[in-house]
């Protein structure tokens, strides 16, 4: 029978995961009251990734990231495909399937059901019930070559407006 703190250190990664879906999608006020106030965030692999965030992500660029790539979606939906949980150093990695629905821009349509995977490695401080560390794992070309220069065009056709 796992242990109660097993069972802390999965819903807090759990109820992570989910915040990046519920009801708002990308909503920062949802993810950032399970993390630690000096929670940093890495995205990896860091040689794919461009300046600023390639760097630790702390939560004034982590909130800026969210909204900069949330506006420019009307739907996200992270599933948990596996996870495991290291009691001992505290330490929940899972793995991750995102749906996404793309906005209209110009003359691009909506895109929906687009996929990306990821891998977290979730730390979280001593109760298990906050996250000081997310390592987030991701196909760099993939989500950047697309997702990326979608939400510039995005936030390019809404500064037009």
């Amino acid at each position: 029978m796992p242990s109660q703190l097993y069972e802390i250190l999965k819903e807090t990664a759990t109820a992570h995961v989910r915040a990046y879906s519920s009801p708002k999608h990308w909503d920062a006020d949802a993810i950032w009251p399970l993390r630690t106030s000096d929670c940093v965030h890495y995205l990896h692999p860091i040689e794919s990734i461009p300046p600023p965030f390639n760097e630790p992500i702390r939560e004034e660029q982590h909130r800026h990231f969210m909204a900069f790539f949330g506006d420019c979606m009307s739907r996200c939906q992270f599933d948990i495909l596996d996870m495991a949980v290291d009691e001992e150093r505290r330490i929940v990695v899972t793995t991750l399937q995102a749906t996404y629905d793309f906005k209209a821009v110009g003359d691009e349509p909506e895109v929906k059901d687009w996929t990306a995977q990821y891998v977290w490695l979730i730390e979280m401080e001593e109760t298990g019930r906050k996250i000081k560390r997310v390592e987030e794992f991701m196909d760099a070309q993939r989500l950047l070559g697309f997702a990326a220069t979608r939400a510039h065009k995005y936030q390019d056709a809404m500064k037009k407006m």
